[in-house]
């Protein structure tokens, strides 16, 4: 595989491995409608670059005062001279010097900013970043699970009952939002050259170095899940009742929305460096650990839960007992977790039958699938 991977404006998840295919009712859900997008980049309309919906439900309720999402999409012209020090560690022999080095290059000017003169947190406000400007996918104003107005959270894949905590009862919903760094919104940006134009494919090639943050927020509540207990927390124009809503089951237009409490759970990270031979990145997480010592939150119990540079595709339904071999799993965390499809990483905010790499490998454009691999071979 070469180290390439297509940036599109919605990542179609699903599982391509053996045994941990998704049931219907859970696949992961596209960011936005693929026919939609098409559309939309062929006409040229610039709602893509909006910084969220222009439907009137996704809009900020009569007299608000408080923070309102801005888009970072001022993209270097010019590749960034950079090299990040996590480069110059062996994710495989160095773990702990790796996380440590890779967590503090996300967080470095990114937290602990204070809040503006209308008293909003400039904590992740990625382009006034004071150290290195982060920037955003466009074309994530698109679609039911577009950007809310608040802190330009996406809604992703539904925690179902008991996948957060064996007490949960209710489905919790994700929203999250992604940044690119320096090096990666390079890369964007010359894929997405022009707003009014459709997107330069050619160009879709990630440096190495580039990394890829995001930030992800459960709507889960204590009571449901304590493991959110003294987390970070935001707030998102989330959907109302995702349980009960048919509205929302049928991902309907004009769904009611509401400002609600979202609680930061896990940061994901995806990192383009040729080391991993095979892939050519490397996926990891992080989770929120509030057994860790200390009162209330702290951006030091965000701690690793592991990261993967390749799929081992050894691994099947014919090998119940293998174990990954491209992984490291570190399991001095102590919430309630599952692992993903036969002991892949995922975080627990995800789809327990995947992957993180083998969901993102499946992101095409024009899309195929989510499985690209034909049912019933060997290769499944």
């Amino acid at each position: 595989m070469s180290g390439r991977i297509w940036i599109i404006p919605a990542l179609l998840m699903g599982a391509a491995l053996s045994g941990c295919q998704q049931e219907p009712e859970e696949q992961a859900e596209e960011s936005a409608a693929p026919a939609e997008i098409k559309e939309a980049a062929v006409a040229g309309a610039p709602e893509g670059w909006r910084p969220y919906p222009a439907t009137p439900n996704a809009q900020p309720p009569a007299g608000w005062t408080g923070k309102e999402f801005a888009l970072s999409v001022d993209f270097p012209s010019e590749m960034p001279q950079e090299r990040p020090p996590f480069l110059d560690i062996d994710f495989k022999t160095d773990p702990e010097a790796y996380w440590q080095s890779v967590r503090g290059y996300i967080y470095a000017g990114n937290i602990d900013r204070g809040v503006d003169s209308n008293g909003n947190s400039l904590d992740w406000n990625t382009q006034t970043n004071p150290v290195r400007t982060w920037y955003n996918m466009p074309w994530r104003a698109v679609g039911f699970n577009a950007r809310e107005f608040i802190n330009g959270l996406t809604r992703e894949f539904p925690a179902r009952a008991g996948s957060l905590d064996p007490g949960q009862t209710k489905t919790a919903y994700t929203w999250a939002r992604a940044i690119y760094s320096p090096l990666a919104g390079y890369a964007i940006g010359q894929v997405w050259d022009d707003e009014t134009g459709p997107p330069d494919l050619a160009a879709a090639d990630f440096p190495e170095g580039a990394i890829i943050a995001k930030l992800l927020f459960t709507t889960a509540t204590v009571d449901q899940v304590p493991w959110v207990r003294d987390a970070y927390t935001w707030q998102a124009f989330a959907y109302v009742d995702p349980d009960t809503s048919e509205c929302v089951q049928n991902e309907g237009p004009d769904c009611p929305r509401q400002v609600t409490d979202v609680h930061l759970y896990q940061i994901d990270f995806a990192v383009k460096d040729s080391r991993a031979s095979e892939t050519h990145w490397v996926f990891g997480t992080f989770v929120h650990d509030n057994t860790l010592p200390g009162e209330g939150f702290s951006w030091d119990k965000m701690v690793p839960l592991g990261w993967m540079w390749g799929n081992d595709p050894e691994l099947t339904a014919n090998t119940p007992d293998g174990v990954p071999k491209e992984s490291i799993i570190f399991d001095n965390t102590h919430i309630y977790e599952h692992l993903g499809c036969h002991g892949r990483l995922v975080g627990p905010l995800d789809n327990p039958k995947s992957a993180c790499m083998s969901c993102h490998m499946n992101a095409q454009w024009p899309n195929q699938g989510a499985n690209p691999v034909p049912a019933g071979t060997q290769a499944q």
